[in-house]
């Protein structure tokens, strides 16, 4: 079988070899009555890693903090395994079926620039910005309290951007605990072990930026979903900028009638 060009799971543009994408894993979900949400088919691990398409389904060149966790917990033992049996449609994590959905890192990226959540006005930025502080404030909470969770004591950081962020998926049943990030800083922090604790911020920023990035979906009423048209070797920019034209007319209206801001 020949080369085929992927589909961006937030933007629908192209992913044509040689791009970089982020790469989520997913589960497929078997419960129906989770359809009407964005995570309904496929539930998202939130956690992504870095690649580059390779014009075959899969990816090259990967990094980030997550694989080694990923791989762990779906048994493969290697990326380009993963990807395989992936592809083979062999690949399974308690049950379910797994896939993956890729999306282009420069619209992800343009896209993190300026969003901002509709709860409390936090940009992906200002999240980055505070983990370290949050990490150092759990380390001071579990040495205070021979009681420390994670779950439980991340709600307690006052003016924490990071923080509000993470305790908004802390007990959410819509995502993958594929990438448990919770229970790893957990165990790193109860280790006593600091420097542990705090080669786990690009993990957690890894994480933050999924959690934006499902914000961006379901803002957008998009489904998590492995990408779509594979075999086809079109570029799709130029009808997608005419459908954004007629979006943006439709919105424009809708704006004039209603006197929305």
């Amino acid at each position: 079988m020949g080369c085929w060009n992927y589909t961006c799971g937030m933007s629908n543009l192209h992913i044509a070899g040689g791009t970089p994408v982020y790469t989520f894993v997913l589960e497929q979900n078997t419960k129906p009555d989770l359809y009407y949400a964005h995570s309904g088919l496929y539930t998202p691990c939130l956690v992504s890693f870095n690649s580059t398409y390779n014009d075959y389904g899969g990816g090259e060149d990967c990094t980030g903090d997550a694989i080694p966790y990923i791989l762990d917990s779906i048994a493969v033992n290697s990326i380009d395994e993963f990807f395989d049996k992936v592809h083979e449609g062999t690949l399974k994590f308690n049950s379910n079926q797994i896939y993956h959905s890729m999306m282009r890192k420069d619209i992800v990226d343009d896209m993190l620039q300026w969003y901002k959540t509709d709860y409390r006005n936090i940009s992906f930025n200002d999240c980055v910005s505070d983990v370290r502080d949050m990490l150092s404030e759990l380390i001071k909470r579990h040495e205070s309290d021979i009681y420390f969770s994670c779950y439980m004591d991340i709600p307690h950081i006052k003016n924490n951007r990071a923080a509000v962020m993470l305790e908004s998926q802390a007990n959410h049943i819509g995502f993958s605990r594929i990438v448990d990030v919770f229970s790893i800083v957990d165990d790193a922090i109860k280790s006593s072990d600091k420097d542990s604790v705090y080669k786990l911020e690009a993990l957690i920023i890894d994480f933050l930026r999924g959690i934006f990035v499902n914000a961006i979906l379901d803002k957008s009423r998009k489904q998590w979903t492995p990408g779509s048209s594979v075999g086809s070797q079109s570029y799709s920019g130029d009808i997608l900028l005419a459908i954004g034209e007629s979006i943006k007319k439709v919105v424009d209206k809708e704006n004039s009638d209603f006197d929305f801001e």
